[in-house]
């Protein structure tokens, strides 16, 4: 399972601004109170859990970036980040991976609007499984 908020269609939710002080680490890598994944265009200054992140603990990514190998099934630069593709519709045949969609020559799928407010019969769990 994927440490951030999903679409419905697997996309993951992400923010490129710093973080501030109402953010949460999961895993040490900053996620506002949302679940939406703070992300910075940067080489990455550590590996936390195989993840590249920044010394603000944003996760690192590359959009658009040349695929050179894929980590716990995720596709990664040569010098580590995730290779993203920024608010692109995920295919039907695409795949997931622990919870996120992935398409094999473009990479992950991440979406930068604001997620829906979760409403007080929001379990967390019927995110991107269409129910």
């Amino acid at each position: 399972m994927w440490l951030g908020l999903t679409s419905q269609q697997g996309q993951l939710f992400i923010d490129a601004t710093a973080p501030d002080g109402n953010d949460l680490s999961r895993a040490g890598i900053r996620i506002k109170p949302l679940g939406v994944v703070r992300t910075v265009e940067a080489a990455p200054a550590s590996f936390i859990n195989g993840f590249g992140v920044s010394a603000l603990g944003q996760l690192c990514v590359a959009p658009g970036g040349v695929i050179a190998n894929f980590h716990m099934g995720l596709p990664r630069t040569s010098d580590g980040r995730l290779v993203t593709q920024l608010n692109n519709a995920p295919f039907i045949g695409d795949s997931y991976v622990a919870g996120i969609r992935v398409g094999p020559l473009g990479g992950v799928y991440t979406i930068d609007t604001t997620p829906p407010v979760p409403t007080a019969w929001s379990s967390g769990f019927s995110n991107g499984y269409g129910i």
